[in-house]
């Protein structure tokens, strides 16, 4: 399935380093089996009327700017060997998205190894925007990653919600990575997400 940009809620980066016409089209990327797990249990049968997934949006590289590529449904990655896992959801998210949630507003969602938490869904009211000043003083880059703690995180909420994040002036920082081809977020509904992702 291909979705055109200009379609959904969006918002690059670094929008004058980045290529997209209004009916520029990109596929979803073949990597959701994280985002499966969590929206299976919560959205199987349920109504998901106006409500929308944050996901990051990937580019390539075409000369000196990027061209969009494929969307990843939700966040992906693994936590470090000495990171608590609530900081690997920020670490992730805040690479990502440019986004991260208070620690008291991250909820465990086990939905197998019990000493393992693995898997959460959050509302995007409960998220703040990535800063410096969080990144430098509550995040840890330090350690390997951790192949046995991989963790899949859903940010949602209805168009309003998502939309008021990343019209933000403030939204456009994210935390230092190696994954430099994410080039912006897209809020795809939750529907669309449902049946790339073969629930629905």
């Amino acid at each position: 399935m291909n979705i055109t940009i200009s379609n959904f809620p969006h918002r690059f980066f670094d929008p004058e380093n980045v290529i997209c016409g209004l009916s520029f089209t990109v596929p979803f990327s073949r990597y959701y089996v994280k985002a499966k797990q969590i929206l299976s249990k919560y959205f199987y049968n349920k109504s998901v009327v106006n409500q929308y997934v944050l996901c990051p949006l990937y580019g390539k590289k075409q000369v000196d700017k990027f061209i969009p590529s494929d969307v990843q449904i939700g966040v992906t990655g693994k936590a470090k060997t000495t990171e608590p896992i609530k900081m690997s959801v920020n670490r992730e998210l805040g690479e990502e998205l440019g986004i991260i949630v208070p620690y008291e507003k991250i909820v465990e969602n086990i939905l197998s190894d019990v000493n393992n938490p693995s898997l959460f869904l959050i509302h995007a009211t409960n998220t703040i925007l990535a800063s410096n000043y969080n990144e430098k003083n509550s995040i840890s880059w330090s350690g390997e990653d951790d192949h046995d703690r991989k963790i899949g995180v859903c940010i949602i909420g209805t168009k309003e919600e998502v939309t008021k994040i990343l019209t933000s002036e403030n939204f456009g920082y994210r935390y230092k990575n190696h994954e430099e081809d994410i080039i912006g977020v897209i809020a795809i509904p939750l529907s669309i997400a449902l049946r790339q992702t073969g629930i629905a």
